[in-house]
């Protein structure tokens, strides 16, 4: 499954080499610093709502498995409602593990402070603010990876919990 977000990552090693080229103007690289703090606060929200999102269908998956394990005893009255059942209690339980494997806690890549305060810049505003542009890509690219990757479980858990929530629907009704 493919992410939704179509991410084509630049060369940061070519756009280090450009930017410090003298000859692009500071006018370009203000334009470039606040494009990328537009992206960097765009990736941050993204990365929140594809945790969200997460959240909430790990939440209905934990309940989806509590379940059919629950009412197991009740409703697996013959065979072919037991082989449904167990289905269903694996897709539930996939669910949890993608969505829980998903989320799991990972600190959000984000400038450093070494960054910031470039020793070896502070004598060149313009460079200084050339480099902050690069340590902006750089975070912008490994935080956008870590939202595809996201939105790909994402995206796998949404088609499982469908196909369990009509296998147990299918045990309850028809067998």
């Amino acid at each position: 499954m493919t992410s939704s977000q179509i991410f084509h990552p630049v060369e940061i090693d070519n756009i280090e080499l450009r930017l410090s080229d003298p000859i692009v103007s500071d006018s370009t690289i203000e334009e470039l610093y606040r494009f990328g703090a537009l992206m960097f606060a765009e990736i941050q929200q993204r990365g929140s709502e594809t945790d969200r999102k997460l959240a909430n269908l790990l939440g209905w998956s934990i309940a989806s498995l509590g379940f059919v394990v629950l009412k197991y005893s009740q409703m697996a009255a013959n065979k072919s409602q037991h082989a449904v059942l167990i289905m269903a209690m694996v897709l539930s339980l996939a669910c949890v593990v993608i969505g829980g494997l998903a989320l799991l806690s990972k600190m959000w890549q984000a400038p450093s402070e070494d960054d910031w305060f470039k020793e070896e810049l502070w004598d060149s505003p313009s460079m200084l603010r050339r480099y902050h542009v690069v340590s902006m890509l750089s975070v912008h690219q490994t935080n956008a990876r870590r939202v595809a990757k996201k939105a790909d479980c994402l995206g796998y858990i949404e088609v499982l919990i469908v196909i369990d929530w009509l296998l147990i629907l299918s045990g309850i009704l028809f067998f």
